[in-house]
């Protein structure tokens, strides 16, 4: 939310539609005008996390792996072989590529299968979690959210949604949006659709919000060879917090998205 304010306010950038990626679907909503920040705080307050970090009985412990190369029915295959049913395809991200989550023992198997097979696979690192497998337990009080938020509103920007793989429009709202608005369980369990969601966007440049810059990363992995879309990330892991804004700034004006202003005089 802090970087859309930078984006909006101080860039006077006004996005043509937001896109929203796992949790950040909620900051979608917002920059969207679905969700107010208070909103959204609600909802944390009303959800419970269990068996991260390991869990009471130590099996919480989780892992993600990113494999390419490979098809959909290939990794399906695998993910049998491994022979855990905590372990899914946590998303997709077209031509090839996609996320696998659960145990750390079972994500390494069918990384290990993959590789075997002639395909690509690299754990992620620093992840103790599995998000959007059944490996956590992931809970929202529908009583408390009713009573302490509202409806949320239709968008006003297009929205576009990786747990929907696509477009968020209609009315009413239990339509329109999936139950990942006003269930945080419901968000974490259900797989990433980035390419569905990327191809509905059908977008020529896109301005990365996430953290360490992810989401471009994902966005080159879609495309492929195309030049398009442009995916500019704002924050990255190899950069301070305001060289990287100056470096994405300065790469909206080359293809002529912000103006550039002289402050040399």
């Amino acid at each position: 939310r802090a970087l859309y304010a930078v984006v909006a306010e101080d860039w006077q950038l006004a996005p043509d539609a937001v896109l929203g990626y796992s949790v950040g679907e909620l900051a979608a909503s917002v920059a969207a005008g679905c969700l107010a920040t208070r909103d959204v705080a609600e909802l944390f307050a009303a959800t419970t996390y269990a068996n991260f970090d390991g869990g009471e009985a130590g099996d919480g412990v989780g892992a993600m792996a990113a494999v390419g190369g490979t098809d959909r029915a290939a990794l399906d295959a695998a993910v049998a072989r491994a022979g855990d049913a905590r372990l899914v395809v946590a998303a997709t991200y077209g031509r090839g590529n996609f996320m696998v989550a659960g145990p750390r023992g079972a994500v390494v198997d069918v990384a290990r299968d993959v590789e075997d097979r002639g395909g690509t696979a690299a754990l992620l690192r620093g992840v103790r979690n599995a998000y959007h497998s059944p490996l956590h337990d992931v809970s929202t009080d529908a009583t408390r959210l009713k009573k302490h938020m509202p409806a949320p509103s239709p968008p006003r920007v297009p929205l576009f949604s990786c747990a929907a793989g696509g477009a968020i429009a209609g009315t009413p709202p239990d339509v329109w949006w999936p139950p990942a608005l006003v269930d945080l369980g419901a968000l974490y369990a259900a797989p990433v659709d980035f390419a569905g969601a990327m191809a509905a966007l059908d977008a020529d440049v896109l301005l990365d919000l996430s953290l360490k810059g992810d989401l471009s990363y994902y966005a080159a992995a879609w495309r492929g060879p195309a030049s398009k879309p442009a995916a500019i990330p704002t924050l990255r892991p190899s950069a301070d917090g305001p060289t990287a804004l100056l470096a994405a700034r300065a790469h909206l004006a080359t293809l002529g998205r912000v103006a550039v202003v002289d402050r040399s005089s």
